[in-house]
């Protein structure tokens, strides 16, 4: 009985470990395509903005405005959807 108790506090240690060891990796790996993928906006044209008619994401420099408001659009045949 007292051999069976080790071995599961022992398995609940391992586990444990094996959880935080993998947390860890899956962190830095979550971090550097972060890192990735904002060398790819700045790149391209900077931050990012939403198009609000398809909601497409496109880099600010060349997503115009629609008529003077902070609302951006990823393409022109989306400004005519907006402006209709």
């Amino acid at each position: 009985m007292l051999r069976a108790a080790i071995y599961a506090l022992i398995s609940i240690f391992l586990i444990t470990l094996v959880k935080m060891f993998a947390g860890v990796i899956m962190r830095g790996m979550s971090d550097a395509f972060k890192e990735e993928s904002a060398e790819t906006a700045d790149s391209k044209g900077g931050e990012l903005k939403k198009c609000v008619v398809c909601g497409t994401y496109a880099p600010k420099a060349i997503a115009p405005k629609v008529m003077g408001t902070d609302n951006f659009v990823c393409s022109d045949a989306c400004a005519r959807k907006y402006a209709a």
